[in-house]
């Protein structure tokens, strides 16, 4: 599970908290077996973010083959559509799948909604 709030949120312990609130759910209603939590407060629009290095360097060394990072929407995983769209790729080819739980109908590994994604990721 990932969760980013970028810096000037007004409080943003409690936005990370909220977003952490919906993936535990999402988890729990779907029979998900969590593997961590990552944070980051800093801009989406690149990923070199300290908590996104931490969930990839965790992934890599992983027990057992994770395939799934949730997070609540897409632009909580990134601002920037091509190195949005490239990691998206990467993790499929890893097969990981990232799926943002609040607008779950648009999955990483449709090839549909790669045209979507880009709405959500920004340019």
């Amino acid at each position: 599970m990932y969760a980013r709030v970028n810096i000037p949120e007004q409080n943003p312990a409690a936005f990370l908290q909220r977003q952490e609130e919906k993936l535990r759910l999402y988890c729990a209603n779907n029979a998900i077996e969590p593997g961590g939590f990552f944070i980051d407060q800093c801009s989406a629009r690149t990923f070199e973010r300290q908590g996104w290095q931490c969930l990839i360097n965790a992934l890599n060394h992983a027990n057992g083959k994770p395939d799934l990072i949730l997070f609540t929407t897409w632009d909580r995983f990134s601002r920037n559509a091509a190195d949005g769209l490239e990691t998206i790729k990467c993790l499929n080819n890893m097969g990981i799948e990232v799926l943002a739980v609040e607008q779950n109908g648009i999955t990483s590994n449709d090839n549909i909604s790669s045209k979507l994604l880009k709405l959500f990721l920004g340019k």
